[in-house]
């Protein structure tokens, strides 16, 4: 409403989906709801390398974000790369990972 004029830097970081031990009632995934707000950037990470890169591009961004972790990715362990170790490391947001190649 703002036509751009107004930057509204925020982050809302939070669990997501379906999780061990819990009722239909809290299983539900939301990226699809919040992704039907205008304005509102949903990103969902699969692997910490993908979170740490991607958290620090939604700090830096100038527009409100929703950053869904998977609960059920919690305690899971995933290879991290030198680059990813990186103090400067950060993921381009809007850019798709492709981890399997199509035949």
């Amino acid at each position: 409403m703002s036509a751009g004029q107004i930057s509204v830097p925020i982050v809302f970081r939070g669990p997501n989906g379906a999780a061990a031990g819990v009722g239909a009632q809290h299983s539900q995934c939301f990226a699809a709801w919040y992704g039907s707000c205008p304005g509102l950037k949903v990103l969902v990470p699969y692997s910490s390398e993908d979170a740490r890169g991607l958290l620090k591009a939604v700090i830096r961004d100038p527009d409100p974000v929703v950053f869904l972790e998977n609960e059920l990715l919690y305690g899971e362990s995933f290879p991290v790369s030198a680059e990813a170790l990186d103090s400067s490391f950060c993921l381009p947001i809007g850019k798709a990972k492709n981890v399997k190649e199509m035949m």
